[in-house]
């Protein structure tokens, strides 16, 4: 099963979701990035242009939420929280609502899904939530 088609099956429990973003959408994201991004989350997109979920519980930790932002609103919000300032080789694509973004590594070959602290920002910081998209998508489907 693709990610593609886990979000589109678990999209009814998801607080809101925007219908998938169109193949010009993805193009435009992908022409203003200054490095490739994963396929998984593209694929997302494609499911899922922005919208809103609750992450459930993991190993026994408090769980998260997911303000997944549209394709045509990513390059603009990287802007606004300065990422290409103070992390530049962070590149992210939503929030948990609670200060902290989630992105990719351009520095890393994988699509692990760390998540970026918006006060104390830095290339030097991060933590790990999900070793790739896949595995996020896993965990925003996971009842």
């Amino acid at each position: 099963m693709s990610i593609g088609d886990i979000i589109a099956a678990n999209l009814s429990r998801w607080v809101f979701a925007n219908t998938g973003a169109s193949d010009d959408d993805i193009r435009a994201l992908t022409d203003a990035t200054s490095f490739p991004l994963p396929s998984a989350y593209l694929d997302l997109l494609r499911a899922a242009n922005g919208g809103e979920a609750d992450i459930p519980d993991l190993n026994g930790d408090d769980g998260s939420y997911l303000d997944l932002w549209e394709a045509a609103d990513v390059v603009q919000f990287n802007a606004d929280y300065m990422l290409p300032r103070f992390a530049p080789s962070f590149f992210a694509f939503g929030s948990n609502g609670g200060g902290e973004l989630f992105a990719f590594d351009s520095r890393r070959d994988d699509d692990a899904v760390l998540m970026v602290p918006t006060i104390g920002m830095s290339d030097d910081t991060s933590l790990p939530f999900a070793d790739s998209v896949d595995a996020f998508a896993q965990r925003i489907a996971a009842p």
